[in-house]
């Protein structure tokens, strides 16, 4: 068999594992929607369900349909056992992680939590009658400055926001009966990004090149920040990668599988956050607008129906929130929006952001050290400016799940300035290529995406910028495959040093990790019964419930004992006495202290 033919072979059966594992999160969505409407709740069995649908599919499209029937049996198998291995992979690695981040040890958690335990959101309403003071708010009110409790603010964003990949790691968790395991749905989606824009990349490019831009679009510091977390930022990074690879494979391909992976894939990004619903609308439109300058659009009309039905879909299955927002609320993306919206990024902003208009917050943030000061948080210095590729301590201690300033990593902004560098010589020497205007057009389109965003600032609100300079560098290894190469490499090598950084957060969370668990089998071991103040935390709850540890949940802020925190949280406990601290602690903590490093359980390096 030739390269080319290899190449092609390949391509189909990446593609083949990441369809299948957006087809199960998919098919999971959309039963247990139908679920909802029928007045179920979340059950163990749709997951499963799912998954045997998805293998099936994926039976068919391997051995019977003539699509993929010519492939050898051996190549088959692996194809048919990849998608399944990266499943079983991400429930397990998930499971392992403890979610440190505020938002997702807030109200995503929590959201899961009320799920799993057989809330139905399109047809109730958490918090019952306690909601009603939502009835007399004015427009921009603060429930911070209202004095309401935690878990009063936390109902107003779990009953009103998009929940879809709450749906789905809800139903991993009643299945697997570990909470952390819902995490699973983040690196599914990461796989399955990976896998897709794998299989549109190796026909066109050599095999290293094309998994080099396949992960460096796949690792998205927001995605690689948000991996081990309940957050959906990084859901989203990947959901706008597959969106975009899906319709790429629609319009060359005109296959069934590729309009049900778009519509799949939209539904799915309809569940992640508002956001996500303008972004992809938008993206839809400039697929369109793309056919009727190509003079295409009578070729794909089977794709526009798709972009219509994955839209009525999308909103069905967002019955709550979409639906339900907007006929008690007047809005479908209430509490962002409508009469009465919350104002939620008063106390997020960095303080020297308040004066300065959308352009001038979104340059300072790009080019400035890593930071995540903000008005309402501890730290209140002003971001300060640095040279591109330059570096200090701070730009890797502070980068972390929601980093406020520079949050696509230290050496993003120089990342930026060679790409610009890029794009001026492309439109020097490529300008007349239909090819180069293809991908220029999906390059205006993410611009544009970035440009609408009033909080462009925060990275995670934008995460489709980090695909910019790789679709650039894309484009010369297509169109200018053995010129500029020492420029090719500084960008490909500055983008993997870049990616390095971010996985710091990994190994922060594998410590926090280990003495979350240290802490959990002392206080276990201690057979005693724990007196909390679970805080702004509620859903730590689970943690002491799965670990059988018993608890009496007890205001602390008044004690005159002194309270110890689970790591990273606002959860406070009264260690009982004359505990056992001698338990050999997980192997992290052991590595650190023949380091030199000895964290204590109660203190140290957590927090």
């Amino acid at each position: 068999m030739d390269t080319t033919n290899k190449n092609n072979e390949q391509s189909k059966h990446y593609f083949l594992a990441g369809f299948f594992l957006v087809v199960t999160l998919g098919f999971t969505l959309l039963i247990q929607s139908i679920t909802f409407f029928l007045n179920g709740r979340i059950g163990w069995w749709q997951f499963p369900l799912a998954l045997v649908l998805a293998f099936s599919m994926h039976v068919y499209l391997l051995f019977i349909s003539p699509w993929m029937a010519t492939g050898k049996l051996r190549s088959q198998i692996y194809s048919l056992c990849l998608p399944v291995v990266l499943i079983v992979i991400s429930i397990l690695v998930s499971g392992h992680f403890f979610d440190v981040s505020d938002d997702g040890q807030q109200y995503h958690q929590e959201a899961v939590i009320q799920l799993s335990q057989g809330w139905n959101p399109y047809h109730t309403v958490l918090g019952g009658s306690a909601m009603d003071f939502l009835k007399n708010v004015t427009d921009g009110w603060d429930p911070y400055k209202m004095g309401l409790d935690y878990k009063t603010i936390y109902l107003i964003w779990i009953n009103h926001y998009a929940k879809g990949t709450e749906f789905i790691q809800a139903g991993i968790y009643v299945m697997t009966g570990h909470i952390e395991t819902g995490k699973a749905v983040n690196i599914i989606l990461m796989f399955a990004g990976l896998l897709l824009t794998l299989s549109l990349l190796l026909p066109k490019l050599p095999p290293f090149k094309a998994w080099m831009t396949a992960l460096l679009l796949t690792c998205n510091p927001i995605a690689i920040a948000q991996v081990l977390t309940f957050c959906v930022d990084g859901v989203l990074t990947s959901i706008f990668l597959i969106f975009i690879a899906s319709v790429i494979l629609a319009v060359k391909e005109k296959h069934w599988m590729h309009y049900l992976l778009v519509v799949l894939v939209v539904i799915l990004a309809f569940g992640v956050k508002f956001t996500a619903v303008v972004y992809i609308v938008i993206l839809m439109a400039a697929a369109i607008c793309w056919l009727l300058l190509n003079k295409e659009l009578k070729n794909h009309k089977k794709l526009i129906i798709n972009f219509a039905i994955a839209s009525i879909l999308g909103v069905l299955v967002g019955f709550n929130p979409y639906i339900t927002n907007t006929i008690k609320e007047g809005n479908p993306f209430y509490p962002l929006m409508g009469p009465k919206k919350v104002d939620i990024l008063s106390a997020n902003i960095p303080p020297t952001f308040l004066e300065r208009s959308t352009a001038e917050r979104f340059f300072v943030s790009l080019f400035s050290h890593t930071d995540n000061t903000s008005v309402g948080g501890v730290q209140h210095d002003p971001p300060v400016l640095k040279v591109p590729f330059t570096l200090n301590k701070g730009d890797i201690r502070t980068f972390w799940v929601d980093t406020r300033v520079a949050g696509f990593g230290p050496w993003f902004s120089g990342i930026l300035i060679l790409s610009v560098v890029l794009l001026f010589i492309l439109m020097l020497k490529c300008y007349r290529n239909r090819r180069f205007k293809d991908i220029l057009f999906i390059f205006m389109a993410l611009v544009f995406t970035v440009a609408i965003m009033p909080e462009s600032w925060w990275a995670r609100y934008i995460p489709q910028l980090w695909f910019i300079p790789i679709l650039l560098l894309l484009a010369t290894e297509l169109f200018l495959p053995d010129q500029y190469r020492l420029l090719k490499r500084a960008v490909y090598i500055t983008l993997v040093v870049n990616v390095g950084f971010t996985f710091v957060i990994i190994i922060q969370n594998l410590v926090i990790t280990s003495q979350i668990t240290q802490q959990l089998a002392i206080l276990k071991a201690s057979g005693r019964t724990i007196i909390v103040d679970f805080g702004e935390s509620p859903p730590l709850r689970i943690r002491l419930e799965e670990q059988g540890i018993p608890y009496v949940e007890q205001d602390l802020e008044f004690m005159k004992a002194i309270p110890e925190s689970f790591k990273r949280s606002n959860t406070q406990f009264l260690p009982p006495d004359h505990i056992n601290m001698d338990i050999q602690p997980p192997f992290i903590i052991r590595f650190l202290t023949k380091l030199g490093i000895k964290p204590n359980p109660w203190g140290g390096i957590g927090y």
